[in-house]
């Protein structure tokens, strides 16, 4: 889902680049690229928890966009943990524990 970026858009991404101390909060190796949603539940109306800082081959790979792809995460990181990167219903487990850890 695409819609026009407005300041409070790009509030969000810079919130959630702080957050991830500039780096994708999903592996936590390389520069932030794009702000993704976890959810949709709160499109246009986000929350912090609902959106993640992404480097391009992160928000790929959550997207299935590369099939199979392999790529070098942190050890420790999200990707590494086994999140989706999505959050369908609730909140995962690793992503509420990541949260906590920075706050």
């Amino acid at each position: 889902m695409r819609r026009p970026a407005n300041a409070a858009w790009y509030r969000l991404k810079d919130r959630a680049r702080a957050r991830g101390r500039g780096k994708c909060e999903f592996c936590q190796l390389r520069k932030v690229y794009a702000l993704h949603h976890r959810s949709y539940a709160r499109e246009g109306a986000e929350k912090m928890q609902d959106v993640m800082a992404v480097c391009k081959t992160c928000h790929e790979v959550i997207h299935r966009l590369h099939g199979g792809l392999t790529y070098n995460v942190k050890p420790g990181s999200l990707a590494s943990q086994g999140d989706t990167g999505l959050d369908y219903f609730a909140p995962s487990k690793l992503w509420l524990r990541y949260l906590a850890s920075r706050t």
